[in-house]
């Protein structure tokens, strides 16, 4: 019989992080909190835990590099079983998931699912607002590439779970802004080939056809087809940077796609300001004495990802990284310097040659 891990990153949220562990401790015999909370806060965490007697949690102290996403390998290196849910600690999954989890990972034959993530949900009820998020898969299955907000990619059958079972994104848990994020921004540009991908990454959050991969859906073909299609029409470069206008068009068509899924009517009438206003924000990007190695930089993660660049799929990186900044600034900017030293280090001069 299968069991299940849960796997939970946190950083200086330890009371949302305590109620979640507790909503779900019954579901499981293993919870793997990667924490990358700040000296106090480590101390409260590991305080509570052992007065609470969370005896089927263990917790890996990890220093914040911004992001959750590159850090998921490691994550999954420390989950005993499996099967692998991942949750954050501003969300909860409904009483019928935690019901049928464990059958649901015996009784199918895929290696990876799908969950229902209504986006704007509280105790007073939710949204008609919901993504699909890859959440529940087989670790040796699952690959990573560290991107923002990045849905895995999944070596084998991908389903989707029946709309009964779902999870829930609080409201009222949400800490603060995303304000650290936009700094991100600099190494998102894109190139042609990353738009065509991008657009069907986004499609597959919408609709995420059962069973199949977005690209081998009817939508999936008839919108690449229309991508490549408009390439060779247009004398596109697969490798070069996609021109203001079609930024513009391809953060149009995301936006409104979520603005629509959303019914925000206000939304929608301000839409086209805001594309343009972020037309004038890449430009900005492209102007910065290094905006051109930042381009090439974005190519490099798209291509390899950010795990694989800062090799933080191996423990030994985490340690040296833990060793070198756990007392000193962490985040964004963090993760920002050690992509930076890894380009001009190891990639600069074969993208030079």
């Amino acid at each position: 019989m299968e069991t299940l891990s849960l796997l939970i990153f946190s950083r200086n949220d330890i009371k949302n992080l305590l109620s979640l562990i507790q909503d779900i401790y019954d579901i499981t015999n293993d919870i793997v909190v990667i924490d990358s909370s700040d000296k106090n806060e480590r101390k409260f965490l590991d305080k509570e835990k052992s007065r609470l007697k969370l005896h089927k949690v263990r917790v890996f102290h990890v220093v914040a590099i911004g992001l959750a996403e590159v850090l998921r390998p490691y994550g999954f290196s420390k989950c005993k079983n499996e099967w692998v849910l991942t949750i954050d600690t501003d969300e909860r999954i409904n009483e019928d998931l935690k019901r049928g989890i464990i059958a649901i990972i015996n009784e199918n034959s895929s290696d990876g699912f799908a969950i229902k993530r209504y986006e704007e949900a509280s105790k007073s009820g939710v949204t008609s607002f919901f993504t699909w998020q890859i959440r529940l898969v087989k670790k040796s299955k699952t690959l990573y590439k560290g991107e923002l907000h990045e849905q895995p990619k999944i070596d084998g059958k991908l389903s989707r779970l029946p709309e009964n079972y779902c999870m829930l994104h609080m409201q009222e848990l949400r800490r603060g802004s995303l304000s650290d994020y936009p700094q991100l921004e600099i190494f998102e540009r894109l190139s042609y080939s990353m738009y065509n991908k991008k657009t069907l990454e986004y499609l597959s959050r919408l609709i995420m056809p059962g069973n199949k991969d977005i690209g081998t859906s009817f939508s999936g073909k008839l919108i690449r087809s229309i991508l490549l299609g408009y390439e060779r029409i247009t004398l596109r470069k697969p490798d070069k940077e996609i021109s203001n206008f079609d930024y513009f068009v391809f953060n149009f068509m995301r936006d409104l796609a979520y603005l629509i899924k959303q019914n925000d009517a206000k939304g929608i009438l301000h839409l086209f300001s805001r594309e343009l206003n972020r037309v004038n924000h890449i430009n900005d990007l492209k102007k910065r004495a290094d905006g051109n190695e930042n381009f090439e930089i974005s190519k490099i993660i798209d291509d390899v990802g950010i795990i694989k660049m800062l090799e933080l799929q191996d423990e030994k990186t985490i340690l040296r990284l833990n060793k070198a900044f756990m007392n000193k600034p962490q985040g964004i900017n963090l993760l920002i310097q050690l992509i930076k030293g890894a380009y001009q280090s190891r990639y600069s001069d074969s993208i030079k040659n």
